[in-house]
């Protein structure tokens, strides 16, 4: 559900009211009309966690291609921007330092990552953003990039 609204209208209303006076019993109708109407929006919240990345195909020495949907829950506003970071490890065994970079920002839902080092294992992390904000997560894919 894009933009919560909330939207009520009552046109007629009927009231019956029933008054005992005396031991006699009086029934009031009255019968009134309403003409306006009641909108109440909420605001949006950041989008909710996405769906996990996915390789597309096999990964390649130097580059790997990235897949994702949209979140389950939209915040109320349609996604935005998404942005996918990379974490890349040192060579396999080393215990170096990881770089994390952000290498994609707009709004598709694929992205195919290059400059990748052969033989080395990277993680993905994946955030979507509405007008609200962007939402804090962490979807990783740990991922050994092929031989050359």
């Amino acid at each position: 559900m894009e933009g919560s609204c909330l939207s009520i209208q009552i046109e007629f209303c009927l009231l019956i009211v029933v008054v005992v006076v005396f031991s006699h019993q009086h029934v009031v109708v009255v019968v009134f009309q309403l003409s306006e109407t009641l909108q109440v929006q909420t605001p949006a919240v950041p989008p909710g966690q996405c769906q996990p990345p996915r390789v597309v195909g096999k990964p390649k020495a130097r580059e790997v291609q990235l897949r994702w949907g949209p979140p389950c829950v939209g915040g109320g506003s349609p996604v935005s921007v998404y942005s996918v970071e990379v974490c890349g490890a040192g060579p396999q065994g080393s215990t170096g330092q990881e770089e994390v970079r952000e290498v994609y920002q707009g709004s598709e839902v694929d992205y195919t990552v290059g400059s990748l080092l052969p033989g080395r294992t990277y993680s993905f992390r994946l955030r979507a953003a509405n007008k609200a904000g962007v939402r804090h997560q962490t979807c990783l894919i740990p991922l050994n990039a092929g031989k050359t």
